[in-house]
């Protein structure tokens, strides 16, 4: 019969010689019994209990100041490799990925487990499943390669860890988030998209350029996915004809086209959703924790390529925003680029009137296409990526039905030994070894403007 092993409050009693199949804490008197040996039949529940003694009995292995009884570790490893392959890939399939990674460290019978996509799939599909986000029949992982299942697999870790941390640097948080969004994850919308206004408000205003495309791509997801119910951008200023200025403008259309006073627009307006958008086309590879790109602005240069008479030659969607102050739909989207370094030319029509700009200030971003022109901006994207539209909006359940986020503190470094807090509760904190005056007519001027802007 296949040998079990239990959590540490495992059913019946305890071998006989405890310390032959036991974990001694050093120093301790008495053995911790972790892992118990078992001839019953292997069950699901059993496969579920299994995996809750293997993650524990690895984590507390490589712990300071323990040390594993030399008969029960190759007693417990030497029962479980010689288990047939398809158990122990099952009950790893009830492990978080960085289980498998220890796992297949401790043995070469181990081997091979991290490179198994069946396994990294069943995991993404499992595991993950089982957090109070419940994803089933929501998404599917049949789309990953080997590549970017392990990539899913730790931003998933990644995201689920952070929750309720003191201080996320907010490139280790954006390094996860990015990596969901571009695989459509239903958790990309279990983010505080207050908190990720205000990082955006502080980012601009202390120039820290390159966190503000992909805090921009974050927000925009997050709110395409879920909608948002509360608008922190009072205004647009000081925008430029840029790439990063480019996702700073999606990112307030985007929440701007869920206020109250924009319902006629909501109604009709298609909305992008993630899972329709061709990333893997756009950028040429996805961002990947394995291949050292795991954010957007390293795939400008191919974004910008992509414009060809080609690509445009389809049926377009977009808004207009005059003055960085008025919206507009623009119906009846055509777009024309001839070759090279022309001017985008941008036909539409404005509560059913001819509208035409040419303009030499055009970026592609991974939402589509931002047009400068004049005292505003145009946002454009395919017909072909939308589902439904932007009265849409809903918040992420989790298993009791109720709106729920993974909340963490977020900490933007601003300058040496100088760094800002966006906690838990939406507040702002400056954290300086000298703070002066300047620092506090920053801290006053950023909470006054990151306000509730009206819904109406």
């Amino acid at each position: 019969m296949p040998l079990l092993c239990y959590p540490c409050s495992f059913p019946g009693p305890l071998p006989s010689t405890p310390s032959d199949r036991s974990l001694l804490l050093h120093g301790a008197d008495t053995p911790l019994p972790l892992l118990h040996i078992s001839t019953q039949p292997l069950t699901h529940y059993s496969f579920a209990s299994l995996s809750l003694s293997l993650s524990l009995f690895l984590s507390v292995c490589d712990a300071p100041n323990i040390y594993l009884n030399n008969m029960a570790g190759s007693e417990a490893l030497a029962g479980l490799a010689g288990l047939p392959s398809e158990v122990i890939l099952n009950i790893a399939s009830f492990c978080p990925y960085s289980t498998v990674l220890s796992l297949e460290r401790t043995c070469r019978a181990f081997q091979g487990l991290v490179n198994d996509l069946s396994l990294l799939l069943q995991i993404v599909e499992t595991v993950y499943h089982s957090c109070r986000f419940s994803n089933a029949g929501i998404w599917s992982s049949v789309h990953l390669d080997l590549w970017h299942a392990k990539s899913v697999c730790i931003a998933l870790e990644m995201a689920l860890r952070s929750e309720g941390k003191s201080a996320v640097a907010i490139e280790t948080f954006l390094r996860s988030r990015v990596i969901l969004a571009i695989h459509s994850h239903p958790l990309t919308g279990a983010v505080d998209l207050n908190a990720l206004q205000f990082c955006l408000h502080v980012a601009r205003y202390y120039k820290v350029h390159h966190v503000i495309p992909d805090i921009a791509f974050c927000l925009i997801a997050a709110t395409l996915e879920r909608g948002i119910f509360e608008n922190h951008f009072c205004e647009l200023k000081g925008v430029t004809p840029s790439e990063t200025d480019s996702m700073v403008v999606i990112a307030f259309l985007v929440v701007s086209l869920h206020r109250d006073s924009l319902e006629e627009i909501k109604e009709t307006l298609l909305r992008p959703r993630l899972s329709l958008i061709p990333f893997e086309a756009l950028l040429g590879e996805l961002p990947s924790f394995l291949m050292g790109l795991d954010g957007t602005k390293s795939f400008t240069w191919r974004l910008q390529s992509s414009i060809t008479p080609s690509f445009l030659d389809c049926e377009w969607v977009g808004v207009y925003l005059r003055d960085w102050d008025t919206l507009y739909e623009l119906n009846s989207v055509q777009l024309v680029k001839r070759s090279g370094d022309t001017p985008l030319q941008v036909r539409a029509t404005i509560n059913q009137q001819p509208w035409e700009i040419e303009s030499e200030n055009y970026v592609m971003t991974p939402f589509g296409i931002v047009v400068f022109w004049q005292m505003g901006a145009s946002w454009l994207w395919k017909k072909e990526w939308c589902d439904g539209n932007f009265a849409f909006a809903r918040r992420l359940p989790n298993h009791e039905h109720e709106p729920d986020f993974i909340a963490c503190s977020i900490k933007l470094t601003l300058g040496q030994d100088f760094w800002a807090l966006v906690n838990t509760n939406g507040d702002l904190e400056f954290h300086k070894d000298h703070f002066n005056l300047e620092d506090a007519h920053a801290m006053t001027v950023l909470n006054e403007t990151y306000s509730t802007w009206p819904s109406t």
